[in-house]
């Protein structure tokens, strides 16, 4: 969660094990669920007429279950997608 929350990802406000992060553009949420797919991270993709406020949601379970090191590998996989979907800022 605070990896999600580092990156600039839009989560909920409190962590939970329904992690859902909040985009506004359907492609950027295509391009991060290909990404994490191909990176063998699993989230489940939501669109619009679906999701509340017309938003996009890529929607994960987290549990127990994890181990540190898959934990590990999909905030990894988070950070790559990120760092390849990013916009860059105008200064």
């Amino acid at each position: 969660y605070q990896t999600l929350q580092n990156l600039d990802f839009a989560v909920g406000p409190e962590p939970s094990p329904i992690v859902a992060i909040r985009l506004e553009d359907k492609a950027e949420a295509f391009a991060l669920w290909s990404g994490l797919l191909e990176r063998g991270v699993y989230v489940n993709l939501v669109l619009p007429p679906a999701t509340p406020e017309g938003n996009c949601l890529l929607r994960s379970s987290v549990s127990a279950g994890h181990t540190p090191d898959q934990m590990e590998r999909i905030c990894g996989a988070f950070t790559a997608v990120r760092e390849l979907t990013a916009v860059p800022q105008v200064v």
